[in-house]
């Protein structure tokens, strides 16, 4: 079960997708700002996940 602060940190990330799909969409934003945004944000977030990883890994052990 997510805990509140899953669940904050979920809705931000999905609201931040959400409006960068929306300004691609409005033409507020250009589809190449908008993958560099997304690249930048996915390689921020790729350390974590793998830290996440590791972590399961060695608990279940």
């Amino acid at each position: 079960m997510a805990t509140e602060r899953e669940e904050i940190l979920t809705r931000e990330m999905n609201e931040a997708l959400t409006v960068i799909l929306l300004e691609v969409y409005a033409g507020v934003m250009k589809k190449s700002d908008a993958l560099l945004l997304l690249q930048a944000m996915r390689a921020t977030i790729e350390p974590a996940i793998k830290a996440i990883d590791d972590t399961i890994a060695k608990v279940k052990n």
